[in-house]
């Protein structure tokens, strides 16, 4: 590798960007449920205050079927997932959410899969006072979406920076097309510092200055 390009990357690594590190989880929570014309026939949920697997599973016998809620949960990702499979009679309904602490700016990827769009449920992102900041919900095949410009598909991914604060990340899913599933992961990324960028484009400027002499 050449010396001036060494020397760059070298620099770059010393530097110290915001590290996922900064973002501290709080308290997570997965609910599962049937319902019948509005009405909870039965219900499931789980909580915990770490990090890790919560699961709140649901098995209303043969004749009414199942509901499972997946909450995965780590210093960089949240995973809330869910299965159904139920009587056409019901509606199943699935609920996860975790609450972190940000202490710096934080980058938020979302990607999430829905396997059908026919009821109602969707992802968003609370502040510390309740209040959806980003969100993307369907409700009868319709989709609304706030606080940033995210695809309204039943699959997709998108980003958006938050500040330092207190967020609950919240996925909800309610269907009655058996058997079904959903997933949406919130990713916790670092924001480089200014220089770690400036030095990157110097890297890069050296090494095509190097292939072209």
């Amino acid at each position: 590798m050449p010396r001036n390009t060494t020397l760059a990357l070298a620099a770059i690594a010393s530097l110290t960007p915001v590290a996922a590190a900064a973002v501290v989880p709080a308290r997570f929570s997965a609910t599962s449920a049937l319902i019948s014309e509005g009405d909870v026939l039965d219900f499931a949920s789980a909580s915990r205050n770490d990090l890790g697997l919560v699961q709140a599973d649901l098995d209303s016998g043969a004749d009414l079927g199942t509901v499972q809620t997946f909450l995965s949960a780590s210093d960089t990702s949240l995973t809330i997932a869910s299965s159904m499979g139920v009587s056409t009679e019901f509606n199943g309904e699935s609920m996860g959410q975790g609450r972190y602490d940000f202490t710096d700016s934080t980058i938020v990827n979302v990607s999430w899969s829905w396997l059908d769009v026919s009821v109602e449920g969707g992802w968003k992102i609370l502040d510390s006072g309740g209040t959806a900041i980003a969100e993307l919900t369907f409700l009868a095949g319709q989709y609304t979406v706030t606080g940033g410009d995210f695809a309204t598909a039943q699959a997709g991914f998108g980003s958006l920076t938050l500040g330092a604060g207190t967020y609950t990340f919240v996925a909800l899913y309610e269907a009655d097309t058996m058997p079904t599933s959903s997933n949406v992961t919130f990713s916790f990324g670092a924001i480089p510092a200014p220089g770690a960028i400036a030095l990157l484009g110097a890297a890069g400027l050296v090494g095509s200055f190097r292939r072209r002499s």
